[in-house]
């Protein structure tokens, strides 16, 4: 399948969370990175644990990833690999800050340089 990416910090916990909470020490900085947006966005936000189980939020579609990675901001994102095995990868890129990679599957690496650089995201870092 491939990375698909969002602003939606709900989606990408919905998507990505069970994977990023299996391996909690190695990716610290992506789930401390993610309850700061969060915790940002908290009035704005649905009841609900940043970590919590999963929700109910549908997988983006074909059609909705191109859309849902305009903009500024925040972008999430997970890699689904071809064989539907779950998710093996995540990361969250801030126009601002490094990014941060969960999962550097070296088959992951260029397919995100490419999605990121599709999204028109510069990376720093």
């Amino acid at each position: 399948m491939g990375w698909c990416t969002t602003h939606d910090l709900d989606r990408f916990l919905t998507e990505a969370g069970s994977y990023l909470s299996s391996r909690a020490a190695e990716n610290m900085l992506l789930l401390a990175a993610a309850q700061s947006v969060g915790d940002a966005d908290q009035d704005a936000r649905p009841a609900g644990a940043l970590l919590g189980g999963r929700h109910d939020a549908h997988a983006p579609q074909p059609d909705d990833r191109a859309a849902e990675t305009n903009g500024p901001g925040p972008l999430f994102g997970w890699w689904e690999p071809p064989d539907g095995g779950g998710t093996r990868g995540a990361f969250l890129h801030d126009p601002a800050e490094p990014l941060l990679i969960a999962g550097r599957a070296p088959e992951t690496a260029a397919s995100l340089a490419a999605a990121l650089a599709r999204a028109g995201r510069s990376v720093c870092g």
